[in-house]
């Protein structure tokens, strides 16, 4: 709960805005890896397994690129800073508004 609580301090937009990938479009040119503002909040991964509502269960990191299948914005880590949206070339990644109840 610490770590949660520390991330959300850091967060531009916190809890306004929720970024994914749109694995359609994206064509795996890493540049949001590279651009990422610290190491868990974009991965490359070789596996995502999600549930009926697209949530993820679970994940395999992939070590290289060659074995990577997916990049994923990691919810929990992401600081919403949007650097990852402004450096996509393609246009993958998508900032949504959160809606609160």
């Amino acid at each position: 709960m610490k770590n949660k609580k520390r991330n959300e301090e850091k967060r531009q937009n916190p809890y306004k805005y929720s970024f994914t990938i749109d694995q359609e479009k994206c064509i795996k040119c890493d540049w949001c890896l590279k651009e990422k503002p610290h190491d868990n909040c974009i991965l490359m991964l070789k596996e995502l397994d999600t549930d009926s509502k697209n949530n993820p269960i679970a994940y395999k990191l992939a070590e290289r690129k060659r074995d990577m299948n997916v990049i994923w914005i990691n919810s929990d880590e992401c600081t919403r800073c949007g650097i990852c949206e402004k450096v996509c070339p393609v246009d993958a990644i998508d900032r949504s508004l959160i809606q609160t109840k």
